[in-house]
């Protein structure tokens, strides 16, 4: 019976890593290979041990082996609920957004660093030179070189320009936090899969090593999971706020001709704003979540421990 348990599951297994995991992302066939090997040798190990304990009547290695057989049936069990909640939150994400997790969390980093980003960046240097080189007009009015009088009557754009630039080197930075969270969010879809996931597994199923599984489980469901998920939810929202910003600050004629310019001074200094919390918000918003889950997973993970 417990054999027959066993080729169910392992069929299972092996059957979802030619499934699309979202329609978009997918789970690496080699770590999916990887922890349905682990599974058999420890399996053997078991029946080893099992069939030791029947024959020289050893209590001890028997209870090891039933001990061992309840974790490992919690571990492919856990496995499998994984799988199934990462499918789950990928449909929520299509029904509300219409992408998988990742695909959102990308399109909507991309289109903060184009649209709200390079293009703010971009704009405030131009201005600001085109400010320097207005402010050297200078009128002179005279006898050359005995008398004269002459007025810079634009010096006062040098100021204008010299405000542009510190707005500009405060900018830098919070668009080097979002590219720096983009390239983050790639690595922890890559690493996870390949690393995260099948070692977690490995070092759960083996008795030695199996706090430090429950860990990697852990990180793996907080990054692969949670992380994407957050940053989706967020990119909803921003879209919804983008698509009528002058409902943010009041439903006046006035504020809305003003937003709803992309010329206009209000509408350069909303975009620049709305950077602010993608950079600094809820970067530290997830950070404070992930560690949440993680430990309190962990601990669960532990708890359930036979």
């Amino acid at each position: 019976m417990r054999l027959f348990v066993f080729l169910v599951i392992v069929g299972f297994a092996n059957a979802s890593q030619y499934a699309d995991v979202c329609e978009i992302s997918r789970f690496h066939p080699d770590s999916v290979g990887f922890i349905i090997y682990a599974l058999a040798l420890v399996s053997f190990i078991i029946s080893i041990a099992y069939m030791y304990a029947k024959f020289s009547h050893d209590v001890k290695a028997e209870t090891f082996a039933k001990d061992e057989a309840k974790n490992l049936l919690i571990t492919v069990i856990l496995l499998a609920g994984l799988l199934a909640f990462f499918t789950g939150s990928c449909r929520i994400a299509f029904e509300y957004i219409g992408k998988s997790p990742f695909e959102a969390a990308y399109y909507y980093m991309n289109s903060v660093l184009v649209n709200n980003g390079l293009s703010i960046a971009r704009q405030l240097t131009y201005s600001s030179l085109s400010n320097q080189l207005d402010a050297t007009a200078y009128l002179f009015v005279g006898f050359t070189p005995y008398k004269g009088y002459g007025l810079a009557h634009r010096a006062n754009l040098r100021v204008v320009s010299s405000q542009k630039e510190f707005l500009l080197d405060l900018y830098i930075p919070i668009i080097a936090s979002i590219s720096v969270q983009k390239y983050l969010l790639q690595m922890i879809e890559f690493v996870s899969v390949s690393v995260l996931l099948p070692f977690g597994f490995v070092l759960r199923i083996l008795p030695a090593t199996r706090e430090y599984g429950n860990v990697l489980i852990a990180l793996f469901f907080g990054l692969y999971i949670i992380t994407p998920s957050l940053y989706a939810l967020s990119a909803r929202e921003y879209a919804k706020i983008m698509k009528e910003p002058y409902r943010v600050v009041g439903h006046s004629f006035e504020d809305k001709m003003a937003f709803g310019s992309q010329s206009g001074t209000a509408s350069t200094l909303y975009r620049i704003a709305s950077t602010l919390p993608q950079a600094i918000f809820i970067p530290n918003l997830i950070l404070v979540l992930l560690i949440s889950c993680i430990s309190a997973l962990s601990k669960a993970l532990r708890a359930i421990e036979v």
